[in-house]
């Protein structure tokens, strides 16, 4: 397993678990949640990152991750299970969109939040379709 601690920018906090800017978005204060587990690293970005885009954005792989020990059967299906959640992600944006459509054809009224999370959407999106 690697030491993400060395890795990142913005380290707040000891132990075990920290907050650290996240490398895969332009992060202006800690949002990555690193945590060390005996045989894993767990990674969660506040900001909707997935585990893949840090990884990528630090030239890391899945095994990196894990402690030596686990099979290469157990590495892949946790990167299989990984997968499905970004997808899920990106069922949640693509939902957002279509909310925010339907708000607008409807003639509703939109809040300056729900505009900012709709931008967010469209670009995490956008994203993920580049990436296919």
């Amino acid at each position: 397993m690697v030491n993400l601690r060395e890795m990142l920018d913005g380290v707040v906090g000891e132990g075990e678990s920290f907050m650290a800017k996240c490398p895969a978005h332009d992060d202006r204060s800690p949002s990555l949640r690193v945590t060390y587990r005996e045989d894993k690293i767990l990674l969660y970005c506040c900001a909707g990152c997935t585990a893949q885009d840090v990884l990528d954005s630090l030239n890391l792989s899945w095994s990196d991750l894990f402690n030596s020990q686990w099979t290469a059967a157990e590495r892949q299906a946790y990167a299989q299970k990984q997968q499905l959640r970004k997808v899920d992600q990106i069922e949640v944006e693509r939902n957002v969109i279509l909310i925010m459509n339907k708000k607008r054809e409807n003639g509703e009224s939109i809040s300056a939040e729900d505009e900012a999370r709709d931008i967010v959407a469209r670009q995490r999106y956008s994203v993920y379709l580049d990436g296919i």
